[in-house]
């Protein structure tokens, strides 16, 4: 048995952006400073919530599961990308202050409904490399992934 410790992931979005709709626009990163990006726009239903304590809003764009069909906008998902924006354009520092003493549980607590909403977001490519170290680590990480995805029945 051959074991890497590589994993890909090029997921679909259940509602994903149309192309035609993303343009250049601006991107604040300080209250005043902003660079012009390729922003993505779509109106979509998902799970949204303010977090009062936290001044954030969240947002979750779920990912099609294998197998899915593509033109279900109702269907569930188990993996999401969550997006947590500061309420005020220069609250980025703040919030990640506060965010160290949060797990991703009491996050996802707060989402109780999905809403009909105009998302923008900057289009992006995300890539992350994770090493492992030894067999034992690798082994549980491919076994609970495998899980995760329901590879293994257990």
């Amino acid at each position: 048995m051959i074991l890497l410790s590589t994993s890909f992931f090029e997921g679909t979005w259940v509602n994903r952006f149309n192309p035609i709709n993303t343009k250049p626009s601006p991107f604040f990163y300080t209250h005043n400073r902003s660079v012009q990006v390729d922003m993505m726009f779509e109106r979509m239903k998902i799970p949204y919530a303010v977090v009062e304590d936290l001044d954030c809003t969240i947002a979750a764009l779920p990912y099609k599961l294998n197998g899915s069909s593509s033109d279900s906008k109702d269907q569930e998902s188990r993996l999401d990308f969550i997006i947590v924006l500061p309420n005020k354009r220069d609250g980025i520092i703040e919030l990640e202050r506060k965010l160290k003493t949060y797990t991703i549980s009491q996050i996802m607590r707060n989402f109780l409904e999905s809403k009909d909403l105009f998302v923008y977001l900057p289009k992006f490519t995300l890539n992350i490399t994770q090493e492992f170290s030894d067999t034992e680590v690798e082994l549980n990480y491919l076994k609970d992934k495998l899980v995760e995805t329901n590879m293994l029945p257990y």
